[in-house]
């Protein structure tokens, strides 16, 4: 749910604010500048300033980001806050890496803890390494609750939306049910893959 939708942070000074929100830019990636409120407390903020402050000084595009958002006029939003269903904490994203129509495997990682989270897996859960910055094979998540649904759903909007490229599906296991994150077109602009994976996956686009 979308509460508000503000030209720039200043306007946060003059609405009042849901006691759990998250607010953020429309249009950055790599979960920049993302701000949670909870219980009318900001995590990581003492106060409202210091929020719009922050905001001001972090709305710059990452260089990598993708293309599809570069031309999005910039907006604030502050939209409800939602709870990861294993847990009832901070959402972790799960990332699915769909070929032809078909998810192939699954990126969990959890960015706003004290030590970013980047794992993969495949279908069956199974751990998995993709990228040179994953965690130690060792490492495993808590299966996300809704992960064999949210993987069904994957399949049904890459064979509808992608059936003959490569796309990056992301939901979230939330206390609600599977939720849409967004499609994502060329991810980590294509960085952080070492041969064994590029291999990988120029075979699944060959298929």
């Amino acid at each position: 749910k979308i509460y508000h939708t503000l030209s720039k942070p200043e306007e946060l000074l003059s609405i009042e604010l849901p006691e759990d929100c998250v607010i953020k830019f429309n249009n950055l990636s790599s979960s920049k500048s993302v701000v949670f409120r909870k219980s009318g407390a900001f995590k990581g903020f003492s106060s409202l300033k210091e929020v719009v402050v922050h905001l001001k000084r972090n709305n710059q595009q990452h260089r990598k980001c993708q293309a599809s958002i570069k031309q999005i006029l910039q907006k604030v939003i502050i939209e409800e806050l939602l709870l990861d269903s294993s847990k009832d904490t901070d959402l972790r994203d799960i990332k699915l890496y769909c070929f032809n129509g078909r998810v192939e495997y699954v990126l969990i990682t959890q960015n706003f803890v004290e030590k970013r989270t980047w794992r993969h897996y495949d279908r069956n859960f199974n751990r998995i390494k993709i990228q040179v910055r994953d965690d130690s094979l060792d490492l495993k998540d808590e299966k996300p609750k809704y992960l064999n649904q949210i993987i069904e759903y994957g399949d049904i909007l890459a064979s509808k939306f992608c059936p003959n490229t490569m796309v990056r599906i992301d939901f979230f296991s939330t206390t609600q049910g599977p939720v849409f994150g967004e499609f994502t077109f060329n991810p980590n602009g294509g960085n952080g893959f070492d041969l064994k994976a590029d291999i990988k996956m120029g075979n699944l686009l060959r298929r």
